[in-house]
C-alpha cells in the first residue's frame, strides 16, 4: 500500500484494527507446498514483495493496531508449518507528519521492518518487530536489489564469514527529526531456523540504526538476541549485555539534546532535486522522493554534472574523498530508485536518471583504479607522453587495462561524454590491441519529441 492521505482535520487520515498479510493462507500460492523452508534455493515464486507500506512524504496518519505480517508459518495447516517467503521491506515512513503509529507490528522482511528517511513529527506507540527466520540464509539485501526505494540499508560492511551482521534492521531512523519512540519491542528469534542463538542472546548483530538524524526520543526500548540495542551511524553502540534485565535487554530512556546530531556521517549529502519544485509537479509522490534523496557525497562530485570529460583531479586527498565507497553505493541507490519509481516519465524532455546518472558515471570513470598498481586510472593516463593521433600511441599504452577500460566505460554508459572523437580512438584500440566489441555512441538521455515537426516550405510555393 501506498498512502497519500493527509488529514484535514486532526485525526482524520487513518487506519485501525488492519493486518497486512503476504502469504501464509489458501488462495496465496504462497503455502508449504510452495515455499517449504530450508529448501536449499531462494524459490523465485517466493519472492512476494518490494514493500508493504509506503507512507509518502506528503501523507499524515494516525495508525492503531496494524499489523504487517510475511508469513513465517501456514496458517491454513492444522501443522502450522514454518515457510520461506521473501518480502523486502515493511514500513516506510517519509510523512512530514503529524503521524501516529500506536500498537504497530512489522515482521520478517529481509532489509527492514520500519525506515524512517526525511521523516519528521513522527509518534512511534508500542512498535514490534521480528527479524526473519531464515536468515542469514540467504544473507541480507538477498534475494533483492538495493537501491528501488530510497536509503536501502546494502549491507556492504559485513563480512563473509559474518552470520550475524548480513540480517535485517528491526528499525532505521535516517535523516529525520522530532520522532517520539514510546516503547519497542525489537526480537531476533532465530539464525537459519535455529534458536541456540536465542540461548547465547546474539542472533544478530544490530536491530536499531539512527543515522544523521536530531530530535529524537527513546523511550522503553526492549530488545532479545542482538548484540546492539542503538546504533547511531560512525559512533559507539549501546550494547544490550550492559543492559540485561532476566530475559530480555532493557533502556528506560536513550535521548541527547534535540538539537544534536545523532549518527554524524563524513558527508552531509546533497540532493539532486528538491519535492517541490515545478519541473517534478506532474510526477508520482514516490517518482519525487526518489529523485529528491539525500546523496551521501563529497560535495564535489556534483562537478560531474558538467558535460565534459572527466580527467584526472591532480589532488590525491580530493580524489580518496570522492572515490569514498559509501559515495558509489548512494549513487548507485539513488540511481535505481530513479529508475524503478520514475518509470515510464521524463524531465523537461530528459530521462529522469540523467544528472544522478552523470555524476554516478562521473564517480566511476574517475574512482577507477589499475588493480595490478591500485593507481587511479586516470592519474596514469595523465602520466602518458602527449601524441598528436592515438594510433601514434605505444602497445603498452594504447592497449593498457586503464586506456582500454576507460573508453569502454564511456562507450558503455549514455551518461558519459563519449562522442565521435573517443569513438575513433576505441577504434584504434580494437584494431591495434587485437581486441573487439562495440563501438557505437550510446542511446541518447533526451526523449523524441512529443510531435514531429511543422514541414517547411522555403519558396512558399505549392503544388498540387
Amino acid at each position: 500500500m501506498e498512502w497519500n492521505l493527509h488529514e484535514s482535520t486532526q485525526g482524520s487520515a487513518g487506519l485501525w484494527d488492519s493486518h497486512f498479510r503476504v502469504g501464509g493462507a489458501k488462495g496465496s500460492n504462497l503455502q508449504t507446498s510452495d515455499c517449504p523452508k530450508e529448501s536449499g534455493t531462494v524459490k523465485k515464486d517466493c519472492i512476494a514483495a518490494a514493500l508493504i507500506l509506503r507512507m509518502t512524504r506528503s501523507s499524515s496518519a494516525y495508525l492503531e493496531n496494524v499489523w504487517v505480517w510475511t508469513a513465517d508459518h501456514d496458517l491454513d495447516r492444522f501443522s502450522q508449518d514454518q515457510i520461506d517467503i521473501y518480502a523486502a521491506r515493511g514500513i516506510l515512513i517519509e510523512s512530514q507528519g503529524p503521524t501516529w503509529l500506536y500498537g504497530t507490528s512489522s515482521e520478517h522482511h529481509a532489509l527492514y521492518q520500519y525506515e524512517l528517511y526525511q521523516a519528521k513529527d513522527i509518534v512511534m506507540g508500542m512498535i514490534q518487530t521480528e527479524s526473519p527466520y531464515y536468515q542469514p540464509v540467504p544473507r541480507a539485501p538477498q534475494p533483492f536489489i538495493v537501491g528501488q526505494f530510497p536509503a536501502d540499508p546494502d549491507f556492504t560492511n559485513c563480512t563473509t564469514s559474518s552470520a550475524t551482521c548480513p540480517v535485517s534492521w528491526a528499525l532505521r531512523i535516517i535523516d529525520s527529526s522530532s520522532v517520539y519512540l514510546l516503547g519497542a519491542g525489537l526480537y531476533s528469534w532465530f539464525s537459519d531456523y535455529s534458536q541456540t542463538c536465542v540461548d547465547n542472546d546474539l542472533c544478530e548483530d544490530r536491530a536499531f540504526e539512527i543515522e544523521k538524524s536530531f530530535d529524537i526520543w527513546v523511550y522503553n526500548l526492549v530488545t532479545k538476541a542482538t548484540r546492539d540495542m542503538v546504533s547511531p551511524a560512525g559512533e559507539i553502540p549501546t550494547y544490550a549485555a550492559a543492559n540485561k534485565n532476566e530475559f530480555l535487554s532493557s533502556l528506560l530512556a536513550w535521548v541527547r539534546k534535540s538539537k544534536d546530531i545523532i549518527g554524524s556521517r563524513e558527508f552531509p549529502g546533497f540532493t539532486m532535486w528538491s519535492a517541490d519544485v515545478e519541473a517534478l509537479s506532474s510526477l508520482p509522490s514516490a517518482c519525487k522522493t526518489s529523485l529528491s534523496q539525500k546523496v551521501k557525497c563529497d560535495p564535489w562530485a556534483k562537478m560531474f554534472l558538467k558535460d565534459t570529460y572527466r580527467g584526472s583531479l591532480n589532488n590525491d586527498t580530493l580524489i580518496d574523498s570522492i572515490c569514498d565507497g559509501t559515495c558509489g553505493a548512494s549513487l548507485k541507490g539513488l540511481f535505481d530508485s530513479v529508475q524503478t519509481g520514475c518509470i515510464g516519465y521524463n524531465i523537461s524532455g530528459s530521462a529522469p536518471t540523467k544528472y544522478g546518472g552523470q555524476i554516478w558515471s562521473g564517480w566511476n570513470e574517475t574512482c577507477l583504479k589499475d588493480p595490478a598498481t591500485g593507481d587511479y586510472c586516470n592519474d596514469v593516463i595523465n602520466g602518458f607522453s602527449g601524441v598528436i593521433y592515438t594510433k601514434d600511441m605505444s602497445e603498452s599504452k594504447l592497449c593498457s587495462l586503464c586506456f582500454v577500460e576507460r573508453l569502454k566505460m564511456m562507450q558503455s554508459s549514455s551518461y558519459s561524454v563519449y562522442d565521435k572523437y573517443f569513438q575513433a580512438d576505441l577504434e584504434v584500440v580494437h584494431a591495434q590491441c587485437g581486441l573487439s566489441g562495440p563501438t557505437t555512441m550510446p542511446p541518447s538521455l533526451d526523449a523524441p519529441p512529443e510531435f514531429p515537426p511543422d514541414p517547411v516550405c522555403v519558396s512558399d510555393a505549392s503544388h498540387t
